[in-house]
C-alpha cells in the first residue's frame, strides 16, 4: 500500500511535525506493510527523521511520479484550508487534492481544522474540490458544522475525532533530563510560556501575559521559561519578553536543536504549570496532564481546551488579573477525557486507512 501525505511539513513548526509523527506512527501500526511518501519543504530532513521517503512539496515532476503508484492521499493534519494567514496557502492545499483527485488516488482529509476561510472564491474552490474527496476526518465538532453549514461540503463521509499529536507517547528523554539539570534548579517550580505572534498582537496584552508570569514567579520563588514551537518567531518574543522582565525573576528560553515532539511533550511534564497560546502546546501539556492556561488566538485552541476541560482566555479580553487568578486555581486537564479523545483519534486514523469503502486492499 503506497500513501502520500501533504501537509505543512519542514517549516521547523513543532506542532505539525507532531502531527505527521503521530500520523505515520499510526499508518505503521495499522499498515506495516505501507510506503509512506511525504510531501516536505526540506524532504531530506524529513526522510531522515521519519524513516520514510520524501519529496519537496512544490516538485511537480517528482508529484505526479509519486501519484502514478500511490493508493491513497492524506492531506493533513493542521489547519491547512484556511485564508487567515494566506490567501495563497489554502489555493496549494486544494490544488494538490486536485491533483490526487485527477490522478483517480483515493483522497482523505486527514484530521484537519477547517477555516476560517473569508473570501468567496476560496470558500467556492473548497466545496467544488473536498466534495469529491473520499472521506473527511476532522478535529473538532466546530470544523465539521463549518465545512457543511458554511462551505457545503456534504457530499463525503466526515467524521470527528481529536489532533494526532494527542496519540504520541509520553517518554523519558535523556537528553531533557541533562538539559533539566543543567538550567533549572531543582528546588525551583517552573512556569512554562508557549507564545506565538498573532493578528492580535499588542503591547497592553502581552504585559498582560508577561505581568502575570512575573507575579507567579514572585509569589511560588519560581522560574519562567519560555518554549518556542517555531524556533526563529517564538524565540524573539521570548527574548523582548525576558528584556522587559529586566531580571526581576529568573527566565531561561528552551534553547535545545532540534528537539522532538516526544521530547518536548517531556518537558512540558516536568513544568508546574504552563501558559500556552500556541494549540500544540496545549495539547502536548494535554498529554503530558501539566495544568495550562491557554490564551485562545482562533477559536481552534479554545474548541480544543473545552474539550478537555482545560481553561482559556480569549486574547482579546485577557489582563492581569484573570490570568492570574487562572493561575492560581488551574488543575491538571481532565484525564478520561483525553483518553476517550485519544482512542477515538487512533480509531479514525485506522478506520480512514483501511476502511472498506475506499476499496484500497
Amino acid at each position: 500500500m503506497n500513501i502520500l501525505i501533504n501537509g505543512y511539513y519542514g517549516f521547523d513548526n513543532l506542532g505539525d511535525e507532531a502531527v505527521l509523527l503521530a500520523l505515520i506512527n499510526q499508518i505503521r501500526a495499522a499498515r506495516p506493510d505501507a510506503e509512506i511518501t511525504v510531501m516536505s519543504a526540506k524532504p531530506e530532513i524529513t526522510a531522515k527523521r521519519y524513516g520514510v521517503d520524501a519529496i519537496h512539496r512544490n516538485d511537480r515532476n517528482l508529484l505526479n511520479r509519486v501519484l502514478a503508484k500511490a493508493d491513497l492521499f492524506l492531506s493533513g493534519g493542521g489547519s491547512l484550508i484556511q485564508d487567515v494567514t494566506s490567501w495563497r496557502s489554502p489555493l496549494y492545499y486544494l490544488y494538490i487534492i486536485h491533483l490526487a483527485e485527477a490522478a483517480n488516488v483515493k483522497t482523505v482529509i486527514a484530521c484537519q481544522g477547517i477555516g476560517p476561510i473569508n473570501r468567496n472564491i476560496i470558500r467556492f474552490v473548497t466545496k467544488l474540490i473536498l466534495n469529491k474527496v473520499s472521506y473527511i476526518t476532522l478535529r473538532d465538532m466546530d470544523s465539521k458544522t463549518y465545512l457543511k453549514e458554511i462551505i457545503g461540503v456534504t457530499e463525503p463521509v466526515t467524521a470527528v475525532a481529536g489532533d494526532p499529536a494527542l496519540t504520541i507517547k509520553t517518554e523519558t528523554h535523556k537528553r531533557i533530563d541533562a538539559w533539566w539539570e543543567e538550567n533549572v534548579s531543582q528546588d525551583k517550580q517552573v512556569l512554562g510560556l508557549a507564545l506565538r505572534h498573532t493578528k492580535y498582537n499588542s503591547t497592553d496584552r502581552y504585559n498582560s501575559i508577561l505581568c502575570a508570569a512575573k507575579n507567579w514567579a514572585k509569589e511560588n520563588d519560581g522560574k519562567l521559561l519560555f518554549i518556542p514551537f517555531m524556533e526563529k518567531e517564538d524565540t524573539s518574543i521570548a527574548k523582548d519578553m525576558t528584556a522587559k522582565l529586566n531580571n526581576e525573576v529568573d527566565t531561561i528560553i528552551l534553547d535545545i536543536k532540534e528537539i522532538t515532539p516526544s521530547e518536548m511533550i517531556y518537558l512540558i511534564s516536568k513544568l508546574k504549570k504552563l501558559i500556552a497560546m500556541r494549540l500544540h502546546a496545549a495539547i502536548f501539556a494535554a498529554v503530558a496532564k501539566t495544568p495550562t492556561v491557554a490564551v485562545s488566538y482562533d477559536p481552534k485552541v479554545a474548541s480544543f481546551c473545552f474539550s478537555v476541560d482545560m481553561p482559556s482566555i480569549d486574547i482579546t479580553t485577557v489582563d492581569e488579573n484573570l490570568l492570574s487568578e487562572e493561575l492560581k486555581n488551574v488543575k491538571a486537564p481532565n484525564e478520561e477525557k483525553i483518553s476517550k479523545l485519544k482512542h477515538k483519534t487512533i480509531n479514525l486514523i485506522t478506520k480512514m486507512i483501511t476502511t472498506r469503502f475506499l476499496r484500497i486492499k
